[in-house]
């Protein structure tokens, strides 16, 4: 690595997500919860991921009329208006609103996911067009299962050059641990097999305890 290059990576791992200002924009990944309570990860025009989370009190729209949490669908369009936070903090959502646009209008899922860190070559040549987010249920150095809301045991391979971010950083997959929800962007290789090219989690996709 040159010293331009190591001058690039470390100005990256130093940058600070700031939270988006309300109202926000973007395409819903997943939610968890109840209609009582939990949370949504949504997905920006920038391509970062942020969190809310939302209680009985959150009012839904749909069609200028009420809803509910359990009437979102992963794909919608929504406008979050939510309270102020700290950067890289969830925010209270006191609105959620279901946009009448069509979903495909949204970003597409191969571009990178919210990080701090950006690698030269993976702006260049972004690898992978599928994406999950759950929860790791098994975990090795070849492979993890992930627990998703539509598949309790997806199986994903763990490659040599798969990068691990936690918390916006890099690093190693001895940081990664079973139980911990993450965010996967990964890929089919000749086989058919699915490999993940980089593995997210920390603060911004932290569930609700």
């Amino acid at each position: 690595m040159g010293p331009w290059a190591g001058l690039f990576l470390a100005v990256q791992l130093l940058v600070q997500e700031p939270a988006p200002p309300s109202p926000v924009r973007g395409t819903l990944l997943e939610w968890d919860g109840s209609s009582a309570s939990g949370e949504l990860s949504l997905r920006l025009r920038d391509y970062h991921v942020h969190c809310f989370w939302f209680d009985a009190r959150t009012r839904f729209e749909r069609d200028s009329q009420p809803a509910s949490a359990a009437q979102l669908k992963n794909g919608d369009a929504l406008e979050i208006i939510a309270e102020a936070g700290p950067p890289s903090a969830r925010r209270y959502a006191r609105l959620v609103r279901v946009l009448a646009v069509s979903p495909q209008a949204a970003p597409p899922v191969y571009r990178p996911s919210y990080r701090p860190y950006r690698g030269l070559a993976d702006d260049l040549f972004p690898r992978g067009t599928l994406t999950w987010a759950g929860v790791v249920s098994e975990l090795s150095e070849e492979r993890l299962v992930l627990r998703t809301r539509a598949d309790p045991a997806k199986k994903i391979l763990l490659r040599t050059d798969t990068r691990y971010l936690q918390d916006g950083c890099l690093v190693a997959l001895p940081a990664l641990r079973v139980n911990t929800r993450i965010f996967v962007r990964a890929g089919e290789n000749l086989e058919g097999e699915i490999e993940a090219y980089q593995v997210i989690w920390g603060e911004i996709l932290k569930p609700l305890h």
